[in-house]
């Protein structure tokens, strides 16, 4: 097995467009490095108690809120600076008493 290094040498010494193929690796490298790994993303997280979730959503960082209406449950998803949180709800009665305890600064999306 050859080295990269040797291999680019090759490239070099054997024609032009072996050559461009070497500008067109390094200039994906320079690209590569500007965009975190694909593991960094963060992936959502559901939150199960009530209370906890209504503490997220009087955080600083909550940017906003979605209420999504399903025929069974209510799911409500709050934007933070690096999660976005869900919490469903199956009882509508208590849905209804978690959307007047959101917070009024809060920006509210109802999604039917």
């Amino acid at each position: 097995m050859i080295s990269a290094v040797t291999f680019i040498r090759h490239a070099w010494e054997v024609g032009g467009w072996l050559r461009e193929l070497e500008e067109a690796l390094q200039s994906l490298a320079k690209v590569r490095s500007f965009f975190p790994p694909i593991a960094l993303v963060e992936m959502p997280k559901q939150i199960k108690d009530i209370k906890q979730f209504l503490e997220i959503a009087r955080r600083k960082d909550a940017k906003s809120a979605r209420v999504k209406k399903n025929a069974d449950s209510v799911k409500f998803k709050v934007r933070c600076s690096s999660y976005l949180y869900t919490l469903v709800v199956k009882d509508k009665s208590k849905a209804n008493k978690l959307r007047q305890s959101l917070p009024p600064a809060l920006a509210i999306e109802e999604i039917k």
